[in-house]
Order: structure tokens, then sequence, then C-alpha cells
């Protein structure tokens, strides 16, 4: 069987189709390693091939399988802080408010993903 392979980008980054699905055992919920391969590295000391890096590009979950294709949804995730701007209002009814800030979670992209990355299957 050939390695599973990006063939599509939606979504600004954010799902990815591949060109495997039920057909190859492809299920709900596995999850994939996105990556390319860099360059061929050696041994020092041996100057044995030890094979190609591979360059992560994240991880995704498969959220939606056809016969010879599935969506990968990214599972990483970053954290941003919004800063409240402090008004008079706020500060009346809420001193603290003039400080506050809350922090929020939210989808982090695959990393420039291309037509042709590699995916590797990491867990069920």
């Amino acid at each position: 069987m050939s390695t599973p392979k990006v063939v599509m980008i939606l979504d600004k980054d954010l799902r990815l189709v591949m060109n495997k699905g039920s057909d190859d055992d492809v299920k709900l919920g596995d999850v994939y390693l996105v990556f390319e391969l860099g360059d061929t590295l050696y041994d020092p000391d041996t100057f044995e091939n030890l094979g190609q890096l591979e360059l992560v590009k994240g991880r995704g979950k498969v959220i939606h399988v056809q016969e010879k294709v599935a969506t990968l949804e990214t599972i990483e995730t970053e954290k941003i802080t919004h800063r409240s701007s402090p008004n008079s209002f706020s500060r009346v009814l809420n001193p603290l408010a003039a400080s506050g800030s809350s922090t929020e979670e939210i989808p982090k992209p695959f990393l420039y993903p291309k037509v042709g990355d590699l995916l590797k299957k990491i867990s069920k």
C-alpha cells in the first residue's frame, strides 16, 4: 500500500483531504502526522545513511471518511490572550476589569501544508 498523501487543503490550513479512505481501512478518529521529507542525514562517525528528516507540519484527526478519501482536521491548538480595553463604565462597576484579560484556545493551522505532503497514522 502506498503512503497516504495530502490531495487538497481546506479552511485556511485547518483541514486537509488525504488520498485514502474506507477502502484503505481509514476510520473516523484516526490520528495522522502530516509531514514532508527533508534532507538525507548521515551519521558523522560512521557515515551511515540515517534516512530523511521528517519535517512535521502538524497532527490531524479524521472527521469524515469516504471510500477513497478522508478529511482531517487539525488537533493542535494555540492560546491567545484578549486584553480588555478599559473604559470608565467598567472601572466604576469593576475596578479589576480595567486590567483584565482572557485566554482562549483556538485551532492551530497545519504549518504550510501542500498537496503531496505525507501522512503517517500515529493512533486511533
